[in-house]
C-alpha cells in the first residue's frame, strides 16, 4: 500500500482515501478527521507558491484532485489558502463570495454568504449530513475562487510561438494549441471563433 493507503486502514471497516475518514462506529459508518500528512502539505505548498498567478487554472485542477482524494474539510482548505500569499488567499475568497453572492441574490441559493463561505471556522460537523453537503459546496466554491481570482492576461504573441514539434502528431499539435489558447487568450477553443483562429495557427 502506499503510505497514505497504509495510515488510513481500519481494522472496524472500510476507510475512504480522505482526511475526513469513513469507519465504523457503535451505531454506524460515521467520518473520523485525519489530519494531512507534511508530506502533501509541502506537495501543495510548492506547486500553489511557484504557479499560480502564472497558472491558476492548474493549480485550480490541483485542488479539485485533493477534493476528490482527500476530502478537506474548513480547517484543510485554510491551511492550504495560507500557503499562497495573503493577497492571493483573499483575492480567492472574494471571488468564491461573489459567485455566491450572485447566487443567493437571484434566489438560486438559499442562505447567506457566511452560510456558504464563512470567514471563521463554522464548526461544521461532518457527520451531520446538512453541515457535509454545506462543506461539499465550500470546498467547490473556494475551487471556482482559484480559478476565477486572477483576471486571464491576453498574450497573442505567447500563443503564436507555439510551433509543432518534430515527431509531435498533428492531434498533439492541436491539443497544445488549445491548452495556449485557453491559457493565453479569453477565446474559448471550442467556439466559432476559436475554432477558426486554431485553423490560422494550425
Amino acid at each position: 500500500f502506499s503510505p497514505i493507503t497504509a495510515r488510513t486502514r481500519s481494522k472496524m471497516g472500510p476507510v475512504i482515501q480522505a482526511p475526513l475518514r469513513q469507519a465504523m462506529g457503535t451505531t454506524g459508518p460515521v467520518r473520523i478527521k485525519v489530519p494531512f500528512s507534511t508530506m502533501e502539505l509541502d506537495a501543495w505548498r510548492e506547486a500553489s507558491r511557484k504557479g499560480y498567478r502564472d497558472d491558476p487554472e492548474r493549480v485550480s485542477k490541483r485542488f479539485e484532485l485533493i477534493i476528490k482524494n482527500l476530502d478537506p474539510d474548513w480547517g484543510d482548505i485554510e491551511i492550504m489558502l495560507s500557503a499562497l500569499s495573503e493577497t492571493e488567499k483573499q483575492m480567492i475568497l472574494k471571488a468564491a463570495r461573489a459567485q455566491v453572492q450572485a447566487q443567493v441574490a437571484s434566489g438560486v441559493l438559499p442562505g447567506t454568504i457566511e452560510t456558504h463561505v464563512p470567514r471563521v471556522d463554522p464548526g461544521w460537523d461532518y457527520n451531520d449530513d446538512r453541515d457535509y453537503r454545506l462543506l461539499k459546496r465550500y470546498q467547490e466554491w473556494i475551487r471556482i475562487g482559484l480559478e476565477t481570482a486572477i483576471p486571464k492576461s491576453v498574450n497573442w504573441s505567447q500563443l503564436y510561438t507555439i510551433k509543432q514539434s518534430p515527431g509531435e502528431t498533428p492531434s498533439e499539435f492541436l491539443d497544445r494549441l488549445r491548452m495556449g489558447m485557453q491559457k493565453y487568450t479569453t477565446i474559448d477553443p471550442a467556439s466559432e471563433g476559436g475554432r477558426l483562429q486554431l485553423v490560422s495557427l494550425f
